[in-house]
């Protein structure tokens, strides 16, 4: 079912692999009509295949709830049930779903949706943290097999409908990976600077994470 009306919406990603030997990040986009999609931010570790996963799965998973007016939370449930027993990796999420003028954002772990206007900067999602500083995991939620590898819950945040004014600059959904080197300020000037580029600002931001002194 084709869904959404009003202008297309427009969209980019950029990503950066630092010092690290591998890219466990994964992002994806899902068109459902030209003003309606769902983009997602998976953030891996012990392996990708739980970001992986969790890229490709939960658009799906997530959109179909809102059609048949289930709980968004049950489109991650969906994920837990069919991730592979026999893999070790997991992952933190961000999904936002967009459909017209109004977005859903459903997250677990660290990774951010954060909606810029004008006049300010909505963040839609919070960060899971673990709540001991020396524990094996840093958040205390996550995908795939970590719920059972680290105890940690699957559980996830579901924020919305928010109302997308005409205001909107952009709409970015990122891994700590670019938020623990860049604030939201930082992120908003970076928009405005670029706007309306989808492509350019994607490129701007992790450049400017890379600039950082303590990027890694």
């Amino acid at each position: 079912r084709r869904l959404g009306t009003g202008p297309p919406l427009r969209s980019a990603f950029e990503a950066a692999l630092g010092r690290r030997e591998f890219m466990e990040d994964k992002v994806n986009l899902v068109e459902f009509g030209p003003r309606a999609a769902c983009y997602v931010v998976a953030d891996g570790h012990a392996g990708s295949t739980a970001a992986d996963l969790a890229a490709r799965w939960l658009p799906t998973l997530v959109a179909r709830c809102l059609l048949e007016r289930r709980p968004l939370a049950e489109g991650v449930a969906a994920f837990q049930a069919a991730f592979p027993s026999d893999d070790d990796s997991g992952a933190c999420a961000a999904c936002a779903l967009v459909v017209g003028r109004d977005l859903w954002t459903v997250h677990v772990g660290d990774c951010r949706v954060v909606l810029v206007r004008d006049d300010d900067v909505l963040v839609t999602t919070r960060d899971h943290l673990a709540p001991d500083a020396a524990a094996a995991l840093r958040v205390g939620r996550a995908l795939g097999a970590s719920p059972r590898r680290f105890r940690v819950s699957p559980e996830p945040d579901v924020s919305g409908p928010h109302r997308l004014p005409a205001s909107a600059v952009a709409l970015v959904l990122a891994s700590d990976g670019l938020f623990a080197h860049l604030d939201h300020r930082a992120l908003a000037t970076e928009a405005f600077n670029t706007a309306p580029q989808p492509d350019l600002l994607a490129k701007a931001l992790v450049a400017a994470a890379i600039d950082h002194p303590r990027f890694n």
